[in-house]
């Protein structure tokens, strides 16, 4: 769904895919970027990072006209910390959250290096699947965001996607199933070394308003682990 533009800086935050960071978004640019390595516990470490990006950015929070947050598809825990340190965040400031799909980040990430290319972006998901979705050469999704296995996203790029690039860690993955099933994966450019961050997140935030999502988690489906009752 659309919604309108934030007129002012964004605070970006991610920890939905390993890695986590924070930025902040002002006219369209990144201006500054917090960051650190996947642990189990990083997600933990979101509020020193927006507090460094902030400080970077030469801002406070009563600057921020928005906070853009990953709700997914990835990780339970580091999407459910991060949606709730935002909202935390936002409430005692009156700004808006915006939620920002993980798949579409990524694609912001390989869009710079391939603009006006139709392109299909995947994360692998294990236990078999990729969380994957296509954008057209315009930029926009002409796919929702899926987990399914390897072979099915082969399929459907075979069919709907006559060139241009499929980006992700799960890009791999898609170019064997392809093959597999005797597919051309030359017709396409594999770029699995592509990934996103914080600065894309807010970059969807600012400039593409069809990425915005509700504040909410993004599941696929059911978490690896239960939560106690």
């Amino acid at each position: 769904m659309g919604h309108a533009v934030p007129q002012g800086p964004i605070l970006a935050l991610d920890s939905a895919q390993g890695d986590v960071s924070a930025a902040v978004v002002t006219g369209g640019a990144v201006r500054a970027l917090a960051s650190a390595q996947a642990t189990r516990a990083a997600a933990e470490r979101l509020p020193d990072l927006a507090a460094e990006a902030l400080t970077a950015a030469g801002l406070t929070l009563s600057g921020i006209a928005a906070i853009a947050v990953t709700v997914g598809p990835g990780g339970f825990s580091g999407i459910r910390t991060a949606v709730a340190f935002a909202r935390g965040l936002a409430l005692p400031h009156g700004v808006a959250v915006i939620g920002i799909g993980t798949l579409d980040a990524l694609h912001a990430a390989a869009w710079v290096q391939a603009p006006g290319e139709p392109g299909t972006v995947a994360f692998d998901a294990r236990r078999g699947e990729v969380y994957v979705q296509a954008f057209d050469g315009g930029g926009a999704p002409f796919s929702d965001p899926r987990a399914v296995p390897p072979e099915d996203a082969a399929r459907a790029l075979a069919v709907h996607q006559p060139g241009g690039f499929v980006a992700g860690t799960g890009a791999p993955l898609i170019a064997a199933a392809l093959a597999a099933t005797g597919g051309d994966p030359a017709r396409f450019t594999w770029r699995a070394d592509v990934s996103y961050d914080a600065g894309h997140v807010g970059l969807c935030a600012a400039l593409r308003p069809g990425a915005h999502r509700a504040p909410d988690p993004l599941y696929l489906r059911a978490p690896d682990a239960t939560l106690p009752a």
